[in-house]
Order: C-alpha cells, then structure tokens, then sequence
C-alpha cells in the first residue's frame, strides 16, 4: 500500500494524506489521534518534516491498519489519526525508531505560546475522520496548553 493525497475542505483547506484502506474493520482495535492548533511557522516546519519521516517508518509497519495525516499550514493545524490491532502494537510505535525521535521535537512543536494540543488514544470498532475525530480529540483527549496539562484523557463513551 501507498500513501494517497488529497486537497481537503476539513480543517479548513488543507492537505489529507493516508495510508491503509478506508473501510470498517471487524471486531474492536485501537485509534489513536493527535490535533494541534495555532502552530506558527516556525514550530510547523520541524513538525511537517518529522511527521514526513514517520510516515515512511508506517508503511514499513504490519500492524497498523490505517493512518491519517491531515494539516493547514496557513491555520496552524495539524492532526494525525492512526488505527492499530492492538494497543500494544502502537506504544512498540511510539517508543521506538523515528517516531520516538520525533516525540522529543513535537514536544517542542506542540509547547508553544499559543498552541493548543489534544491527545487520545482508545479501543472502539468505528474509525473517526477529519472534523469527527477532532471532536473526540477536543472533548475527551488530553489538553495541553503552552506545554502544560490542564486536562487528563478521558475514555470516550462506546456510542461514538
């Protein structure tokens, strides 16, 4: 698989990059998804050519199911939606290889003055797109303002 890009109306305009294929899995599996709003230029380019090399180290994955890039430059917004078997098939993920190298300059990216960042990650059977999965991401994810936690994740109820 390859990853596909488009122009989207999401998010306002922007790119959407994906990977995987588009449709419902059987039985339960993991999403996870991170949303920033009001990065500056100067945060955004680190965090457009880090995430550019883990998309790469994503394909070379077999557990990942699909994943979903999506960002607006001029707005500041960038948000990534990745679907796993399990949930220990996307913590391996993340604390390994490029990804745990790109943690250390999100960290960075994502602390800025006025940078508001969202974090979940949960089990469900329904894959959450675009403006849905920011909903979740703002309403039950955990919130970081300036780099500081003023809300703990939430689980999100099974209805969504």
């Amino acid at each position: 698989m390859n990853w596909n890009s488009q122009q989207v109306d999401q998010l306002g305009e922007g790119n959407l990059h994906t990977y995987g294929r588009k449709k419902e899995f059987n039985g339960e599996f993991i999403v996870s998804i991170t949303h920033a709003m009001g990065l500056n230029l100067a945060r955004l380019i680190p965090f457009i050519i880090m995430t550019n090399i883990v998309r790469k180290q994503v394909t070379k994955n077999k557990d990942i199911l699909y994943a979903e890039v999506q960002g607006q430059l001029e707005a500041g917004v960038g948000q990534t939606i990745t679907v796993w078997r399990k949930g220990k098939d996307m913590v391996s993920f993340r604390d390994s290889g490029w990804h745990k190298i790109a943690l250390m300059f999100f960290g960075w990216t994502l602390n800025g003055k006025n940078v508001h960042s969202y974090f979940i990650t949960y089990k469900t059977s329904e894959i959450p797109l675009g403006e849905e999965a920011e909903e979740i991401a703002k309403t039950y994810g955990t919130y970081m303002h300036k780099g500081e936690k003023i809300r703990k994740s939430n689980r999100p109820p099974v209805s969504i």
